[in-house]
């Protein structure tokens, strides 16, 4: 009985603490499953040429109403059995996963959920994720979803790529319609992945698109917005998928539907 009473005293004193707090400028490190959940209790930032690697496993909760700003790199790669999730913790809500700069953020099985950004400059949106000003990232059996107003917003020469992805609106907010947002020189590249919600594209972006399901909300499932007053084209390419809404605008019909 004491030997058994002694090897619990010293299994609790070795154990990792309850959690981590996190806030501030982030150099290059890796947070680990073993001293999950990190909870950020202000803004964090991880600076040009650092990056912050997350295990799979690990809870990043938001209790603080905060931003997690990318100038660097940012790898969140999981795995099936053991995902990475970014959520609201005693925060209600918390204002999403900012990405700037030239390097590629990845995510990989992670889901990023409860953001809210109140489209205040330069952000416009990208409740979830918003990458700008020539940004990279590529997600990967990611699920978007509960997040208010954009879900993902790309500004300025931005560059997203979404495979096996589910992008969903809040439907409980009645302006969380936009599952993204493109605007000046940005790509949204999607593949086998759905969205439920409107996909607006303006001023030079363009949408790709294969093998998708992309459901409009109240308008269609994509909207191109010509603006008629200067020459900023828009640009779709649509192939084996579908895309629905009230009306499908023109020129982007079902080609080569899903079976």
């Amino acid at each position: 009985m004491v030997a058994t009473t002694l090897s619990v005293f010293i299994a609790l004193l070795a154990s990792p603490a309850s959690a981590v707090v996190v806030y501030g400028t982030i150099t290059s490190t890796t947070w680990t499953s073993d001293s999950s959940p990190y909870r950020v209790t202000g803004d964090v930032t991880v600076p040009a040429g650092h990056t912050l690697t997350i295990e799979p496993g690990v809870d990043v909760l938001f209790d603080a109403d905060a931003r997690f700003i990318v100038h660097g790199k940012l790898d969140a790669v999981g795995t099936a059995s053991d995902s990475i999730g970014f959520a609201a913790g005693k925060s209600p809500q918390w204002m999403g996963i900012k990405i700037h700069g030239a390097d590629t953020s990845r995510f990989e099985y992670a889901r990023i959920s409860d953001g809210y950004e109140d489209a205040m400059y330069p952000y416009y949106g990208g409740s979830a994720l918003y990458v700008g000003e020539g940004g990279r990232a590529v997600l990967s059996h990611c699920v978007l979803i509960r997040n208010r107003y954009h879900d993902i917003y790309l500004y300025d020469d931005a560059w997203a790529r979404l495979e096996n992805c589910l992008v969903a609106y809040d439907a409980h907010d009645p302006d969380g319609t936009a599952g993204a947002r493109l605007y000046v020189d940005a790509t949204l590249e999607l593949i086998r992945s759905t969205f439920a919600g409107n996909i607006f594209v303006l001023k030079r972006s363009r949408i790709v698109a294969h093998s998708c399901v992309i459901w409009g909300v109240q308008d269609d499932g994509i909207t191109l917005h010509q603006d008629g007053s200067s020459p900023w084209p828009v640009w779709a390419d649509v192939d084996y998928s579908i895309v629905k809404g009230p009306t499908v605008y023109a020129g982007l019909e079902n080609r080569q539907p899903i079976c």
